[in-house]
């Protein structure tokens, strides 16, 4: 699915419908449909066949730079070290768990990974005591990507929806 779909990926939420499409031969559980699968191995994996390389760039950008600013931060002051030290923690694990575990996909993982973000953003910023860009600039790419957000969010519920719709028509043989 990456391989055919690299740039851009087959859409938010599309992966379990797409999946079929590329065989499901060999996979006993789905022979007799009992089980459908709706997810790929990890995180990564799904944001980049969803996404395609592009959101799969972001999404290791948000890590990367999350990471990179706490370690950035760490050794310039020790009064800060704890705290840098528990969003760092947050980030690492959460970007740990993603190779094994979908934790995208739960709200409270992500509420914890943006908590942990916002802690080490703060705390990187706090010696700028003149952040170079204006707060309404700040405030204006928020509701940018609060809107980009809503749009996705709002395809993955049809998407559910869909599904939820084929697989009542296929319990009642439809």
């Amino acid at each position: 699915m990456i391989k055919e779909h690299f740039f851009l990926g087959v859409g938010a939420g599309e992966w379990k419908v797409w999946l079929p499409n590329y065989g499901l031969d060999g996979l006993r559980r789905t022979l007799d449909c009992t089980v459908v699968f709706s997810r790929a191995h990890n995180d990564y994996l799904q944001v980049w066949s969803e996404l395609g390389v592009f959101g799969f760039a972001a999404f290791l950008g948000i890590i990367a730079i999350g990471i990179k600013s706490a370690f950035t931060q760490l050794f310039k002051d020790e009064k800060l070290n704890s705290f840098l030290l528990l969003g760092l923690s947050g980030v690492l694990i959460y970007a740990t768990i993603s190779f094994f575990d979908f934790p995208k996909e739960r709200i409270e993982a992500n509420i914890a990974f943006g908590i942990f973000l916002a802690i080490i953003s703060s705390l990187s910023l706090m010696p700028n005591k003149s952040f170079p860009i204006k707060p309404i600039l700040i405030s204006g790419f928020s509701v940018l990507i609060l809107l980009f957000a809503s749009y996705f969010a709002w395809t993955r519920y049809e998407n559910e929806t869909n599904l939820r719709l084929a697989m009542t028509s296929k319990d009642k043989g439809n």
